[in-house]
Formats: C-alpha cells, structure tokens, sequence
C-alpha cells in the first residue's frame, strides 16, 4: 500500500485561521490546529523557502497572540488553506508561544495537508519558538496496492493495483510477480505473475488474485510481496508493494466445552452423520468394536472421492433452518504398525459437501479446529467444525455428502475411527417454543479420568413440566464395553439403544430409534455416536445452568458436540385493540397494548417493545402514553412509533401500555406488532404477532339535515 510519509515531532499546539486565500500556484496546503489551553498564546507562520511569510498566520481571532485568557482553540474541519503553492523544497512553519512556555495542554498537534493527503504532523514539545521544515513536492503518477490478509483456508487473496498521482499521457501497462518472504510459493500459497493494463487516468484499478494452499500444519501467520517491474511509461512510480499475510487457521489442543449458539425459537433442533470408515477385512458378523484385529477401510457412496458418507435430513412442513453446523473428525495420524495414514493432499480444516440438488461438492473449510495428540502416543485425533447455515437454508430437506475427511486406515490399537455430524436448530410454526443451545469442545475421556462441564444461560420455565431434548455427539464408542455415560445434573441418557451403562455404543438415533437414511446404512457405526435423547424431567424450573457429565470406566472416548433444547413459554401480545376503532380523518383514537408473559415462561428483565405505525396513522399531538408496568415510554408527536424500554415483566404477568395516534388518511389500516418488535436480556422473541385495525373515514358534517360540507384530507 501506498505510505505517505508523517514527519512527527512531539510538540504542542493550537491554530487559528483567519484572512483570505492567496494565490502562488500548483498546490493546495491546508495547516489544521489544535490548541487545547492557552491558545491566546499561540501563533503559526507559514514561510516559503526563502523565508517569506505566506499569509495568513494562525492564531486564535478572539485572543490573537497575546496571552489574555485560558481557552481552547481549533480549526478542525475548516483548516486554514493556501491555494496554488508552489512545488518546492525547504518550506518552513514557525511555532510560536507569546509566554515563552511552549504550547499548553495534552494533545495540541499541528498538521498539513498537500491536496488533502497528511504530510507532516507535529505534537510540538518547546519552550522557546521552533521551525518545522517540510517539502511540497510535485505529484508523479505512480501505482499503489493495498495489503491483503486472508486465513489460509480462504482460497485465495485478492488485491487492488490504483493508479493514483497524476493523469499519464496515454495507458501504460506493468508486470506482477509475487515473491517469497516467509511464505513459501507451492507450499503457501501459488506463484503468480502476470501483466497489468491501465488507461492512464487516476482512479483506474486492476486486481490480482493469488490462490492460497492450505496445509495441516502449525506454522504461525506468513507473508509473501508482490512486486511490479518494466512499466510501459517510465514516468510512472512503480516501488510500491503489495504484502500478502496468509494466517494460519489455528490447530488448538483439546479445547473445552463452550457455547457456539443459542437461539430461542418456535421449533427445536436436529442431529444427521454418518461414518466414513468401513470394515474392509476381519469383520465380525455382528459387529460391536472396531478394535483389532478388524480392518478399518473408506467409506465411498460415490467412488469420485477419497472417502465420503451421506445421511437424510427431513425438515418438518413449514419449517425452514435457523442455523446449521457441520462438525467431522477422527483418528487422522498414528505411528502404529498396521495403520495406514491419510493422503497428505486431504486437510483437517477442509472437507467435500454436497447438499440436496447440488451436481458437485464444494469445499468446506474449517472455523475451529482441535486436535488431541497426548492420550496415546502414536494416536492423534481431530475434530473440525463449519457453519454451514446458509447452505443448509437454502438446500433444505434431502441427502446430504461429507467427503474426503483424513481418517487413517487399517489395524491396530483401539482401530481407526471417524466420520460427521450435522446440527441444525429450525423455526417451525406448529411447534412449541423453545431455548435451544449447542456446546462443543474436543477432548478424551476415559478409564475413570471423566470430563465435566456446565451450560450457562440455560432458560426453563419458573413452573410447571416442560419439555427437554438432549443430543451428543463423540467418536470411538464400542457396543460390547460397558461403563460410558453422558449424564445431566447426575442422571445419565439412556434409551433402548443407548443403555445407562453403555450409552455410547456407536449407535446414530433420535430418542431410541435408530435414524435410517444413511449410506452406508449400518447397525454398529464404527466409533461412532450421534444419539438424540429424550431428558424431559432432568432440568429443574427456573434453571439457568446445568452440569453435563462425561464418562467411560473401560474405555476410550474422544468428544464432541451437545445439544439442548427446553421448552420455554415465549410472551405474547394477548391484545392490541384501537378505541375508537373508526375515527374520522384527523381525529384521535386510543391504542392498547397488552403483553402476557406466561406462567411457563421466563421473568423478562430490560424488556423494550417498538409499534411501528401503518402509514395513515401517527402518533397524536398529545400522545398520552402510559404503562402499567413502568419503564420509559418514547412516543413523539407526528412521528410513525411508540416504544417503552426498561421494563421488567416477571411469569405469569401482564403490561397494558396505550397511547394516542391521529388519522393522517382514509381508509382501513392494520397496526401489526411481530416477533422482531421487542427485545429482552434474554433474548426471548414474541410468540407470534398481533394485529388491530383502525379505519379512517371521511367526515360528514350535517346542518338542518342537510350536508353542508365534508372534511376531507388535503
């Protein structure tokens, strides 16, 4: 990118600009100042180079350099400005201070513009008078490129060349090439060179892009240059360079478990995966472990890819996706004899998806990653996580492809084991309400050594049974070793097929059932587990956390991703009703709002509600606003809202606000208020929307039975 050099000096000042432009030519200079105390004590002298005044000084007008009053002065946004000032060498700026203290106050600065680009800023530091020296130097035309910085899993890096300066006589070309620094071209990112074509003109832009190779390797942030060389006119300046810093998408060890999202909402959430790892030799006839001496192999269902699985996902009618995020991993490296590692060219932070309808995958890359190399040596593990909200919203229900995750292959120790999981929490209208939270982390658990970890921010209804889903996610589970366990507040999951004392036993279900759809379809999933409980009863009324527990006694696990979602009563606009409900054009009706927060709900605290007006109607000259519940109420005559904030809304009460609007049009109006008009510290929507309706009619005025007159809008 192109630097303008900044002389700094470290002084203090204050400016004043007073008098008229002058004319000498070619440049415009523009002196700003900043006086924060004393400004009557300070005064600016622009000279040219042989030490000529260009007039005017700067000073402040009121107390123009002569000590008489503590007070502040600038001139920011209209600097004092000397028009057409000749290109030269050796211009100087006296800084005065009538007391002989030098500038007072932190943070006085003094600074010059040459047609509005910063050539010398000074925080002047004196006790007696100083000069500035600075140049003005004639502008050439010249290209800049910007600096770009991309993550290593973006692709690539794209930058802008501009010609700034000044206009050329006619187009000009130059060449590119990009260059190592600590990047390194093949292995970072792609060699790339090429040539630019500009028309001449400045402001005329060209773009570079350079492709990015990511790795699975922990190296920190890179740079690599682009430079130019044989321009077409040699009158342009062609030093600039581009610097390219290629960030390194972090690896993390094992990471705690922590919130990736919370959404309250009409609907709940959904757990789809499947493996992508197969028995390919040794394989019993009822599978339960994939321990030695089976062989584990890839999974294809489509034969053009390394690995890959698929599994369908159904969104309910009328539901759409709220969020949706992808999380794949497993055994990825090992020194064990018998295992085969993966394809270097295969990527921990990146994997293959194809969505319903898609013809071709397309390449997903990682958010977050963690890898979990010290609980066996020779035996690293990974997970990665994706959002993937935006696809998944528009594919919607179908079958959905996770391919070429680096998984290793063969024989030994607990055996090879890993594959995907899809989370996706959806809005649907004939549902009940719901708070669903998604935490994840990575880490082993296992032989006694137990993982624990607590959900915050939970909401659970201040009576009353509510409903409680429960969903996780985790690799290298075994069907015939007992003793694992995911347990809520001290009470483990457990169904038909996840049994108490065995509940991650390589099973992919939603409350007991195994889920179908998959492809490959199997009983026993090779390590792994994406099992949806039903936990109604296990977390307790007004709840705000829980503690979620870990365990295996012969084993080990290697986690994952939970799921929790709670039935919450969301509160609702019980009525909104206009009195009178026909008024005549420019007449008064009363608006009342009532919001119910049901006993099942949640206390509501800092609640804030907006009643965006139709147009037809406004808030009238006197608006009367009132409330029930206290708060601060904004309801500005002539304007199109009502609002109140503040307020506090416990479960199981009520608020009735009203407020005056006037007719501003004829005819009928409907007044709806939806979920997105209020706002809670916890982030609880409206359980729907309300609508009243307000006409508008003519007014007819009668004398001695006989219409004399109607009052019509103008």
């Amino acid at each position: 990118m192109k630097k303008h050099l900044h002389i700094r000096f470290l002084t203090l000042l204050c400016t004043l600009v007073f008098g008229s432009y002058v004319s000498y030519s070619q440049a415009l200079i523009e002196i700003e100042v900043n006086w924060q105390a004393w400004s009557s004590e300070n005064r600016v002298t622009f000279r040219d180079p042989s030490s000529t005044t260009i007039a005017p000084t700067i000073c402040n007008p009121a107390d123009c350099f002569n000590g008489a009053s503590n007070t502040s002065y600038n001139n920011i946004g209209t600097p004092q400005a000397y028009v057409s000032v000749p290109y030269g060498t050796g211009y100087t700026l006296l800084l005065e201070d009538w007391f002989g203290d030098g500038w007072n106050g932190a943070g006085s600065y003094i600074r010059v513009y040459q047609d509005g680009v910063l050539i010398l800023e000074s925080f002047p530091n004196f006790i007696t008078n100083t000069t500035l020296t600075f140049d003005i130097i004639q502008p050439i035309p010249e290209i800049s490129i910007n600096d770009v910085s991309v993550d290593e899993n973006a692709g690539t890096a794209t930058f802008t060349i501009t010609h700034t300066g000044i206009d050329t006589a006619s187009g000009f070309t130059v060449d590119f090439t990009t260059a190592n620094n600590s990047a390194t071209a093949g292995a970072d990112y792609t060699t790339t060179s090429g040539t630019l074509s500009f028309s001449g003109t400045i402001g005329d832009t060209e773009s570079i892009t350079v492709p990015i190779l990511d790795d699975i390797s922990t190296e920190g942030d890179e740079t690599y240059f682009i430079n130019f060389s044989n321009v077409s006119d040699p009158s342009v300046n062609i030093t600039d360079q581009g610097i390219g810093t290629i960030v390194d998408v972090e690896i993390d060890n094992p990471r705690p478990y922590e919130e990736r999202i919370t959404i309250n909402v009409r609907g709940n959430f959904d757990m789809i995966g499947n493996t992508n790892l197969i028995c390919t030799a040794n394989c019993p006839g009822t599978p339960t472990s994939n321990n030695p001496s089976v062989v584990m192999g890839y999974a294809s269902v489509d034969g053009t890819t390394i690995n890959s699985s698929s599994a369908n996902f159904t969104l309910p009618p009328g539901a759409t996706v709220a969020w949706a995020g992808l999380y794949w991993g497993g055994s990825y490296n090992s020194t064990f004899g018998g295992i085969t590692n993966p394809d270097p060219s295969l990527n921990l932070q990146q994997v293959q998806f194809r969505e319903p309808g898609a013809g071709a995958y397309t390449s997903v890359n990682a958010g977050v990653t963690n890898i979990e190399t010290g609980s066996f040596a020779g035996w690293n593990t990974f997970m990665s996580f994706a959002d993937v909200t935006s696809v998944v919203q528009t594919a919607g229900s179908g079958t959905y492809t996770v391919a070429d995750i680096p998984l290793i292959t063969g024989s030994a120790f607990t055996g090879p084991f890993g594959g995907w999981t899809m989370v996706i929490i959806y809005e649907d209208p004939s549902d009940i309400t719901r708070s669903v939270s998604i935490w994840d982390g990575f880490d082993f658990f296992g032989f006694g050594a137990n993982d624990t970890f607590t959900v915050t921010g939970l909401l659970t209804p201040s009576i009353g049974a509510f409903d409680t889903d429960a969903g996780y996610f985790a690799f290298d589970g075994e069907a015939n070793l007992a003793g694992d366990f995911v347990s809520i507040n001290g009470t483990v999951l457990s169904n038909v097929l996840n049994p108490a004392n065995n509940t991650l036993n390589s099973t992919i279900s939603k409350f007991g059932v195994d889920i179908g759809g998959r492809n490959p379809n199997l009983n026993f999933n090779w390590g792994m587990d994406i099992d949806i409980f039903d936990a109604t009863g296990l977390v307790p009324n007004n709840a705000t956390t829980l503690n979620v527990d870990l365990g295996s006694a012969n084993e080990g696990i290697w986690g994952g991703v939970f799921a929790l979602s709670t039935e919450v009563a969301f509160p609702a606009v019980a009525s909104k009703d206009f009195s009178p409900a026909t008024i005549g054009y420019g007449e008064e009706s009363t608006v009342t709002i009532t919001i119910e927060n049901p006993t099942t709900g949640v206390d509501l605290t800092n609640l804030s509600l907006t009643d965006n007006l139709p147009s037809g109607m406004a808030i009238s000259t006197s608006p009367d606003g009132t409330s029930s519940c206290g708060g601060t109420i904004t309801s500005v005559p002539g304007s199109d809202n009502f609002s109140i904030s503040g307020v506090s809304l416990p479960a199981g009460n009520s608020c009735t606000f009203t407020f005056d609007v006037i007719g501003t049009a004829v005819g009928t109006f409907d007044n709806t208020v939806s979920s997105g008009d209020i706002s809670n510290d916890q982030n609880i929507p409206l359980a729907g929307t309300t609508t009243g309706t307000l006409n508008v009619i003519v007014k007819t005025v009668i004398t001695n039975r006989k219409i004399t007159y109607r009052i019509k809008p103008n």
